[in-house]
C-alpha cells in the first residue's frame, strides 16, 4: 500500500504503525523525516512545488512505477494535481482511493468530486460519518464510500468520570483567533456568580493570541481563576487536568482536541458552526457533549448545565469514553482502510 500525503503530522505516526500490521505500507510525503528504528512503515520524501493554485510533488509517478503498489491512497485535495493525474492513468492498474475528501463551499470542486467518483474506478475514505452521508446522497455507486473515523491516539487512557474531584473548565489547543478564546473567557467571567469559587478555567497551549488573552484576564481581574499552562508535553500533567475537568470547550474551532477529550472520557462543548475538519461530528448533542448557538448566552447556559448537573455530566462522560473506544480508536480507523482495500469498485 502507498499513501500519498503532503507531510506526516506527529499524531499520524501511531496510525501508520498500526496500519503496517495489516499492510506493507509506504508513505510518500514532502515533510521532514519521521521514521526511526521503532517504526514499521517506510517513507519516501519528495520535494513539493507550488504552481498557481496547485501543489506538485516529484517522485510519485516514479515510485508507483518502480514498486507497483496494489493499493494507492491520496489526500482528497484537488490542489495536489499529481495525485489526481495518477488516479486517472493508474486506476485500472491498482485500487485507488482518496482519504479525507469532503464537500465544501466551492461549487466547482463539489461538482468535480461527484462526477469523478460516479464515473471512475476510485473510492473515498472519510474522516467522519457526516461527510460520508453527504456523498451517499449522490448515488455515486456501490463499494466506493468507506468510513475511517479520524483519531488522535492516546496511549494511556483514563476514565475521568471515576474521579470525584472536579475543579476545571478545560481548553486544550493553540491560542489563535479561530478558537475565539476571548468569548470563552468573557463567558467564564459572567457565570462566576453561579458556580463554586474553587472552579478555574485552565487554558493549555500557546500561540499568537497569548498576550492578548492574558491582558483580557487582567482587565477582568480573573488572574486567580484563569490559569495559563502553556504547551504541556508531560502526559501525567495533562492526564491530571482531564481528570479534574468538568468538560472541554473550544467555542470557535473543534478539531483533534475533541478526540483527545473523548479518549479521557471528558464531554466537549463548542458552537454549532465551529470550524472543524470533521472531528466535531463525533459530538452527539446531549450524549457526548453539546453544540451551543453562536452567542455568549448560549455558551454560558451549557457551561452552567455541565457544571451543575452532575448526573447528566457523568452520563455524558461515560458515553464519550465508549464512543472513542468503538469509533475513534486506531483499530477502528484501520478497519476502514482494510474494508476499502478488500472490495472492488465498479469500473466504468
Amino acid at each position: 500500500m502507498l499513501i500519498i500525503q503532503s507531510r506526516i503530522l506527529h499524531y499520524r505516526k501511531a496510525f501508520f504503525n498500526e496500519l503496517s500490521n495489516s499492510f506493507d505500507l509506504t508513505v510518500i510525503h514532502s515533510g521532514k523525516a519521521t521514521v526511526n528504528s521503532n517504526d514499521r512503515y517506510r517513507e519516501i520524501i519528495t520535494k513539493e512545488r507550488k504552481i498557481g493554485p496547485f501543489f506538485v510533488q516529484n517522485k510519485i509517478f516514479k515510485s508507483f512505477i518502480d514498486d507497483k503498489y496494489d493499493i494507492v491512497i491520496a489526500e482528497g485535495n484537488l490542489r495536489y494535481i499529481i495525485s489526481i493525474l495518477l488516479s486517472i492513468f493508474m486506476q485500472n492498474k491498482c485500487r485507488f482511493g482518496f482519504w479525507g475528501t469532503y464537500l465544501g463551499t466551492n461549487v466547482i470542486v463539489n461538482k468535480f468530486w461527484k462526477y469523478y467518483t460516479k464515473h471512475r474506478n476510485i473510492f473515498h475514505l472519510f474522516y467522519s460519518k457526516h461527510d460520508m452521508e453527504i456523498f451517499e446522497k449522490f448515488n455515486v455507486g456501490e463499494n466506493k464510500l468507506f468510513l475511517a473515523n479520524n483519531t488522535f491516539h492516546v496511549q494511556k487512557r483514563i476514565k475521568s468520570f471515576e474521579a470525584s474531584e472536579k475543579k476545571l473548565i478545560l481548553f486544550v489547543g493553540s491560542l489563535d483567533a479561530r478558537k475565539e478564546l476571548h468569548v470563552l473567557i468573557q463567558a467564564f467571567a459572567e457565570i462566576l456568580y453561579g458556580i463554586p469559587s474553587n472552579i478555574d478555567l485552565a487554558i493549555v497551549g500557546d500561540g499568537v493570541e497569548n498576550a492578548k488573552l492574558q491582558n483580557q484576564v487582567k482587565t477582568l481581574n480573573l488572574q486567580d481563576r484563569v490559569k495559563f499552562y502553556g504547551q504541556i508535553t508531560e502526559l501525567e500533567i495533562l492526564e491530571d487536568l482531564y481528570k479534574r475537568a468538568y468538560f472541554s470547550v473550544s467555542f470557535g474551532q473543534a478539531g483533534l482536541s475533541v478526540l483527545q477529550s473523548f479518549a479521557y472520557g471528558v464531554p466537549y462543548l463548542t458552537k454549532i458552526n465551529s470550524i472543524s475538519g470533521g472531528e466535531k461530528y463525533n459530538i452527539i448533542q446531549n450524549k457526548t457533549g453539546f453544540f451551543c448557538q453562536d452567542n455568549i448566552e448560549s455558551l454560558k447556559y451549557y457551561m452552567l448545565l455541565l457544571i451543575l448537573n452532575t448526573e447528566l455530566r457523568h452520563h455524558l462522560s461515560k458515553q464519550c469514553y465508549e464512543h472513542y473506544t468503538y469509533n475513534c480508536s486506531l483499530s477502528a480507523m484501520t478497519d476502514g482502510f482494510i474494508n476499502a482495500s478488500k472490495l472492488n469498485t465498479n469500473a466504468i
